[in-house]
């Protein structure tokens, strides 16, 4: 056990992130024994090869490509760890990516507990950082803006242009958070957005969970 957590506490140490709580990110994970202590928050880490795939055991997780410091690294989140809105953050490719350092095949791997698209940021301004969901009222969306796309997953996303507070800004609803409901809204030219701040081609970009009148 001693050696275990000697090994572990060297593997950490020269490998990205900074210790963090379940508290100071502001949500509950599920951690197994031993984890609370090794778990640390990787901001802006790139992802990339993000796949989703069927253990022999028949569950359900996802692997993909972490980079930070100029290196990559191989990931995985495990079924039950992992939700779809933690998904569509992955997809966005930049996230600030909370886990545990292990190791797969003699070589470091990244164990995904939360992720949020990074630069998650406050309402009034883009620049604070706040992991809450936020609400912007009245919206104007930009005519014909809403264009679907399709990501390297094959997952369709929706973009649109809107204006708040004077200021022209990008907005996204990724795969599974858009109906043609929320694009009949979104078409209508005015809507109450529901999501949180990311960054987009170093630009802000609100990640949308809903729209309503």
């Amino acid at each position: 056990m001693f050696k275990f957590l000697t090994v572990a506490l060297a593997l950490t140490a020269t490998l990205p992130g900074v210790s963090t709580t379940p508290a100071q990110l502001g949500t509950t994970l599920k951690l197994r024994s031993g984890e609370a202590s090794r778990l640390v928050l990787i901001r802006g880490a790139q992802i990339s090869s993000l796949e989703q795939f069927q253990s022999k055991a028949g569950l359900t997780h996802l692997r993909f490509r972490l980079s930070s410091g100029g290196r990559s690294y191989s990931a995985i989140a495990y079924q039950n760890d992992w939700t779809p809105a933690m998904r569509q953050s992955l997809e966005s490719g930049r996230v600030d990516a909370a886990g545990v350092w292990d190791t797969f095949q003699g070589a470091p791997s990244f164990t995904l507990k939360h992720a949020v698209a990074a630069g998650t940021q406050g309402a009034a301004s883009p620049n604070s950082t706040s992991a809450e969901l936020l609400r912007i009222r009245g919206a104007v969306i930009t005519p014909g803006s809403v264009q679907k796309f399709t990501a390297r997953s094959q997952a369709r996303h929706v973009t649109y242009t809107f204006v708040a507070e004077g200021k022209t800004y990008q907005g996204v609803m990724y795969a599974g958070t858009w109906n043609s409901a929320a694009l009949d809204q979104l078409r209508g030219g005015r809507a109450t957005l529901y999501g949180r701040w990311g960054t987009f081609e170093n630009r802000p970009n609100f990640i949308t969970t809903r729209v309503a009148p």
